[in-house]
């Protein structure tokens, strides 16, 4: 069993890139911080079902976001605005 927590992960982002908006299911924040609550437990992030919560966070250059595999989870990010970077096969 894995374990990961999305407070913990979204964290070390924002200490590199500023996380300035972030949606969950209960609305849209404007810092990591009001998301809290939301975002701050421990999840099973192994093979089998989904566990984390669900969120969408901005910073002034990416989009980040929970992707899964069979039930596996982790953190990807795209491009905010258009450029030349293209996006890989998300989730499998």
């Amino acid at each position: 069993m894995a374990n990961t927590n999305w407070y913990d992960e979204l964290k070390k982002i924002d200490e590199e890139d500023k996380i300035i908006m972030i949606a969950t299911k209960n609305g849209l924040r404007n810092s990591l911080e009001a998301a809290k609550k939301e975002l701050d437990f421990q999840f099973d992030d192994g093979y089998g079902v989904e566990s984390g919560p669900v969120f969408t966070a901005w910073t002034a250059n990416r989009v980040y976001f929970p992707v899964s595999y069979d039930g596996s989870e982790w953190i990807d990010d795209v491009p905010r605005n258009p450029s030349k970077e293209f996006t890989k096969h998300i989730g499998g």
